[in-house]
């Protein structure tokens, strides 16, 4: 039985995950309030999408940002679980700012890969501009593309970058009988998986 963390167990896990990369910054020598760590989170879902990966992600950016880090949010248009056609492309949510694209998340099965896809594609655009990408990006594990996107950007802009994982893919598709354990994709997944670990531990 695959089960969620509730909203704090996420807030600590994502600090946890955010700590130790940010730890040789110069910038946590320096005043806090004066030097703010710029953070960027990288995640499909977000209010007023109510589905949970973005009220989790909500909370994590508004405690963020009340611990006096300069929070910028990249998402896409509510649809998942939201009457709402469409929201503002950029707004500012007490101390957090968003930037959403244009790209909606469908409910069936081809349009959710699809608009998943896109979606990653249109972040790798985004995270073209240095000003989006800040001292660190935090990516999420819905897409579960995201990780995949963030090594890359790394290995192309030296860029800083944590991953918070709530989902653990491909196990999570097996477990809900969307493919078979021996499916190809799956040990493709595994193979990618294993070497993203590896290339981190080392």
């Amino acid at each position: 039985m695959l089960n969620r963390p509730d909203q704090d167990t996420l807030v600590a896990d994502a600090i946890d995950a955010i700590a130790p990369t940010l730890a040789p910054s110069s910038k946590l020598l320096k005043d806090p309030i004066k030097d703010k760590i710029q953070l960027s989170i990288i995640t499909q879902f977000y209010p007023p999408d109510f589905a949970a990966t973005g009220q989790f992600i909500e909370e994590l950016a508004t405690h963020l940002s009340q611990q006096g880090m300069s929070v910028q949010v990249f998402t896409g248009q509510p649809s998942y679980a939201c009457q709402t056609p469409d929201a503002p492309q950029t707004e500012v949510v007490g101390q957090v700012s968003i930037q959403r694209s244009r790209i909606t998340h469908s409910r069936r099965k081809l349009g959710r890969t699809i608009s998943s896809v896109l979606f990653c594609l249109r972040s790798a655009f985004y995270l073209m501009n240095s000003q989006h990408r800040g001292d660190l990006v935090l990516f999420v594990s819905e897409p579960p593309y995201l990780q995949t996107l963030g090594y890359l950007a790394n290995w192309l802009f030296r860029m800083p970058y944590a991953c918070l994982v709530y989902d653990l893919y491909p196990d999570v598709a097996v477990e809900l009988g969307v493919v078979s354990e021996n499916h190809w994709l799956v040990r493709f997944w595994n193979a990618v998986n294993n070497g993203y670990g590896s290339d981190q531990n080392q």
